[in-house]
């Protein structure tokens, strides 16, 4: 018995004695077969039983096994990620393109016919066996994400410990950035990044002083050259941490301007990266609406009038205009809210 017996495999295939003689090879290794005749048949059966892997011909009665393939690929995720391998059982050879598209989708084998036994049983088992690294990898992949997740979160915990605050400042900053990113055209993994960034951008401020870091006046000169290092304390602890690298440079940048007259370098304009320009319009209006033990916090329309006078000068206008719209549409939430899970 082969080492991953009793593993379910469906064999899709619009030829009976096809079907009879895979099953007579599969069962007798010590495989669940399971057979479908058609590609209506196999999509239920997939639905509904779930099988482990499937070899499907490309030739069927009802539709082309590439057909089904594209179907199942769109209807379980599992399969473009490799995790429920396919094989394509073909008497003919695909053109390059034609195994390109395929294999992009999630196509595990291409296995042309005839074939032996032996080869048949061979890229099943290194099918299987492949999938299972691919679960077992995006299983520990995702226990990573879950602790550094949680690290991350203690971090932003430790700061609003210093100064509740600046911890509250930044759960809210980080509830406002991504439906902006969004608008903006940012894909899911720089979303995911700019959330990060907008948790973390006052990360430095653990390094501050207390008595500068809560000080209800106007701060001296040389109070604020600490202050505005928290920039580069943020920048300096995070790039450190490889998943960090791109996060730790928005960081770094939140506070340049968009003419030129910001810290720490005088950055300008498109050098500044986009989702340090979006954290400096959500943390500027942040600021200006949040209740502070000496003033009352701004309405939302003189905080956005006060961010569209500093539009080219202090702030991205294209940012600006589109964080107005979203507050006005209503997108985004109350700044008084738990820091959110990432």
């Amino acid at each position: 018995m082969l080492p991953h017996a009793k593993k379910r495999v469906l064999w899709v295939d619009d030829d009976p004695s096809q079907l009879l003689v895979g099953q007579s090879i599969l069962e007798r290794v010590g495989y669940t077969f399971l057979a479908a005749p058609d590609g209506q048949e196999a999509l239920r059966i997939v639905a509904e039983k779930k099988p482990d892997l499937i070899l499907l011909d490309y030739s069927l009665g009802d539709m082309t096994g590439k057909e089904v393939f594209d179907l199942l690929a769109l209807q379980h995720e599992n399969i473009r990620t490799g995790c429920l391998p396919v094989a394509m059982l073909t008497g003919r050879g695909a053109t390059p393109a034609e195994q390109r598209a395929l294999f992009s989708n999630g196509l595990a084998a291409y296995l042309l016919k005839p074939f032996s036994e032996p080869e048949l049983l061979n890229v099943i088992e290194n099918m299987i066996l492949m999938s299972e690294v691919r679960a077992t990898n995006r299983l520990l992949n995702q226990e990573l994400e879950d602790t550094y997740s949680s690290i991350l979160l203690a971090l932003a915990s430790l700061l609003s410990a210093k100064d509740n605050y600046t911890g509250e400042h930044s759960g809210a900053v980080l509830n406002f950035v991504a439906e902006v990113g969004m608008r903006l055209g940012m894909e899911e993994g720089s979303v995911y990044d700019l959330k990060l960034a907008a948790l973390l951008h006052d990360i430095g401020k653990i390094g501050v002083p207390e008595a500068i870091l809560r000080k209800p006046s106007r701060l001296e000169d040389w109070e604020k050259a600490i202050m505005d290092q928290h920039v580069v304390r943020g920048y300096e602890a995070l790039k450190k941490l490889p998943r960090l690298k791109r996060v730790s440079e928005f960081v770094l940048r939140h506070h340049e301007w968009w003419d030129g007259r910001g810290y720490p370098d005088n950055l300008a304009g498109d050098q500044i990266p986009l989702e340090a320009r979006i954290i400096a319009v959500v943390d500027a209006y942040d600021a200006m609406t949040s209740d502070r033990p000496y003033r009352k916090g701004l309405s939302q329309e003189i905080a956005i009038d006060r961010l569209r006078e500093a539009a080219g000068t202090q702030f991205d206008p294209q940012v600006v205009e589109c964080f107005a719209n979203c507050l006005h549409e209503g997108l985004l939430g109350d700044r008084n809210v738990n820091l959110p899970e990432l």
